[in-house]
């Protein structure tokens, strides 16, 4: 498998689970069941970026994944 292909796999993977996890915060928020505090805010700003910034969060660990295989 190409790197071209994992990366687009990788991609729509993080697409789907920001897509999930905004899913059950929102599930949560409509049943009343969320409680406001600062995990759940991490959450939603985690699955904001999973959504929006998929590619860069992906640069970033690639990154970190080289930089670790170098040393």
């Amino acid at each position: 498998m190409s790197n071209t292909t994992r990366r687009e796999i990788a991609y729509w993977f993080m697409l789907i689970i920001g897509i999930g996890i905004m899913l059950i915060q929102f599930y949560r928020y409509a049943t009343n069941t969320l409680s406001y505090t600062s995990s759940e805010m991490i959450m939603n700003i985690i699955s904001v970026a999973f959504m929006i910034f998929p590619r860069f969060i992906l640069k970033i660990a690639e990154k970190v994944i080289t930089r670790k295989d170098e040393n």
